[in-house]
């Protein structure tokens, strides 16, 4: 079967060349094609793609949904398998492509996890943690695993039945696809096919990117689920900064409560003149030294994170 790999690209030249080699040196017997869809580089992005032979499609329009939707929109595949220019996917990806749709003639979806190469140590925890866990839950709960976009294969009849990418989302266009796909055929999960991308969306704000990704992931499902897509994105961006509210008001209070440095009273002080002790009062300047006490943890676990080694390669 003859497939399109479409690859978003913005001023990607320092790592498009990995992605691309990657792509030539697939194991994969069959046809295939490599689609740079260049989303107004201003770097050498399309030279570099087309030294390695890959098809450029320009697209003007900023927005990593105009750039997948425009690079689908040129494949002439049967199969459009996507993923990132930081993206570097393993020899066989092409092959398990190709088999898992053969295995699965009712599949509109094969798609796999991804690890991170590099970036903020917790990070990268988290996602093995999600390499770990997506196996169980694509087993037990389907609805609530769908593909990224950097890794992930769909029917192109498929693809287009359903109009392909949703161009007015600025993020959250691969889980809102995955899931008007499922709605026509099966999704599959395929452990096989994971890549290695970079972390370089959560080393600037780890916490604001995790939030975001979260909360929106959930809306999608939720929207989806409950066909609600025409008022997705009014409630979306309620919902994300609601979940970011959230997250943050727990991550103080836990900050807080754990770092108390009030005293505990001696055990030698006889237990009626503890309970007798007085109450303590909230006070303008108790509240200023708690958030005294808050940054300056906050400060001390984000240079501990910082020292934590980075893998690279």
């Amino acid at each position: 079967m003859f497939i399109s790999v479409v690859v978003p690209a913005y001023n990607e030249e320092a790592v498009l060349e990995d992605c691309l080699r990657a792509l030539r040196e697939q194991d994969y017997p069959g046809p295939y094609e490599i689609i740079i869809a260049d989303n107004a580089s201003t770097d050498r992005t399309a030279s570099v793609a087309r030294r390695w032979g890959a098809r450029v499609v320009r697209e003007p329009r900023r927005g990593i949904a105009h750039a997948r939707q425009a690079g689908c929109a040129a494949a002439r595949g049967v199969i459009l398998a996507g993923t990132d220019a930081d993206t570097v996917v393993p020899r066989h990806w092409l092959s398990s492509i190709a088999r898992r749709f053969r295995e699965h003639p009712d599949a509109t979806v094969a798609a796999g996890y991804f690890l991170l190469r590099d970036g903020p140590f917790l990070a990268r925890a988290l996602t093995r943690l999600g390499d770990a866990f997506s196996p169980v839950l694509a087993r037990c709960m389907p609805s609530a695993w769908n593909f990224c976009g950097n890794n992930y294969a769909v029917r192109a009849d498929a693809f287009r039945a359903v109009g392909g990418f949703n161009v007015a989302l600025r993020y959250g266009e691969d889980v809102d696809l995955c899931l008007r796909l499922r709605r026509l055929g099966r999704v599959v999960y395929a452990p096989e096919m994971r890549v290695v991308t970079s972390g370089r969306g959560y080393m600037r704000n780890l916490w604001r990117s995790t939030g975001v990704y979260c909360t929106d992931y959930m809306w999608r499902i939720l929207s989806h689920q409950f066909r609600l897509d025409g008022f997705a994105e009014r409630r979306s961006r309620a919902l994300r900064l609601s979940g970011l509210a959230v997250a943050a008001a727990a991550l103080m209070t836990a900050s807080l409560w754990a770092t108390s440095s009030a005293p505990l009273p001696p055990e030698d002080v006889p237990a009626a003149s503890r309970v007798s002790a007085p109450r303590t009062v909230v006070t303008h300047e108790a509240v200023a030294q708690l958030w005294e006490t808050y940054q300056s943890r906050m400060s001390v676990l984000t240079s501990f994170l910082s020292l934590a080694p980075k893998r690279q390669g």
